[in-house]
């Protein structure tokens, strides 16, 4: 995916444009197709383009806005169902990247556009009306986004790296999150390897203002949700093979919204029993395969859930 990466002082302190280059060198792998920043007042944000989808050669970010900018690294998949709630025009639609979409989102609802976007993304938004910096990511946690909360500022990034750029900052390893990792055991999800610097959980947001003060919150649960209640196991695996078969299909879907993309799709979907389910698009009238293949390799089912 694409990359992220900027800086909030809210001490009101200069914001020197060679800060903004190091963290962007730092994490240069992550735009090969170009990118962009832009400092205003005392923030800064930078973006890093991966081109996957078909409109991201519309892509030019940081996105200006009336209420201030945004960077994001974004795939929606409710492309379609965003542009018709934002009652946007084909032809206007057309020519709008997912990066677009997700600030059109921002005017709409604010800091509550994360329950209206769907898909794989990180987003950093500044608010100049109320000097306050929205950071948020995806319920799946796929886009990846890391700060770092210094005397007066705070950094974000999707890349561990680039904050690790930063001038005058320790690097300090946390040993409490490497035993964490050599026992498996995943406790505090905003820990990394390095002291001081945290992960934004998956499916949480958070904002920063003009006093310093972050306020954290999940916008996503699975709590509360419908549940599906079928009589026979038999129905819950006909439905999972529906939406299964649903997620290689889209592609060829334009109007779907779901999984465009320049390149050749890949799905992969792994159980509890080490058996992975790989999906890809293929010369069968279809265009679909589907296999599921055990720790050995050998394939144990076909495009119908069979053994063959």
């Amino acid at each position: 995916m694409s990359g992220i990466y900027g800086i909030y002082r809210y001490d009101g302190a200069p914001l020197p444009r060679e800060t903004l280059e190091r963290m962007r060198a730092a994490m240069a792998f992550y735009g090969p197709d170009g990118g962009g920043s832009r400092v205003e007042d005392a923030v800064g944000l930078g973006h890093l383009l991966l081109a996957v989808n078909p409109e991201d050669r519309f892509e030019s970010q940081p996105v200006r806005a009336a209420y201030g900018l945004m960077v994001s690294a974004v795939r929606l998949d409710n492309r379609a169902a965003l542009i018709e709630e934002l009652q946007l025009s084909e032809p206007e639609a057309a020519r709008l990247s997912d990066g677009e979409l997700a600030s059109l989102a921002y005017e709409r609802w604010g800091k509550e556009l994360c329950s209206h976007l769907q898909g794989d993304w990180a987003l950093a938004a500044w608010d100049r009306r109320h000097r306050r910096l929205l950071l948020a990511r995806d319920a799946c946690g796929n886009a990846t986004l890391y700060f770092y909360e210094g005397k007066g500022f705070i950094a974000f990034a999707s890349s561990l790296n680039a904050l690790l750029a930063l001038p005058g900052v320790e690097h300090e390893p946390d040993r409490l999150r490497l035993a964490e990792v050599l026992v498996s055991w995943q406790h505090d999800a905003e820990r990394t390897a390095y002291k001081g610097f945290r992960r934004l959980v998956w499916a949480h947001a958070m904002t920063v203002g003009a006093d310093g003060r972050s306020r954290a919150w999940r916008h996503w649960s699975p709590l509360g949700r419908e549940r599906f209640t079928w009589r026979q196991d038999e129905e819950y695996v006909e439905a999972f093979l529906a939406l299964h078969a649903g997620g290689a299909e889209q592609p060829a879907d334009r109007k779907a919204g779901g999984g465009r993309t320049l390149r050749r799709p890949g799905f992969r979907l792994r159980g509890g029993d080490g058996r992975t389910a790989s999906r890809t698009r293929g010369p069968r009238p279809d265009g679909v395969y589907l296999g599921a293949l055990p720790a050995s390799g050998r394939s144990r089912g076909n495009a119908n859930g069979r053994r063959g």
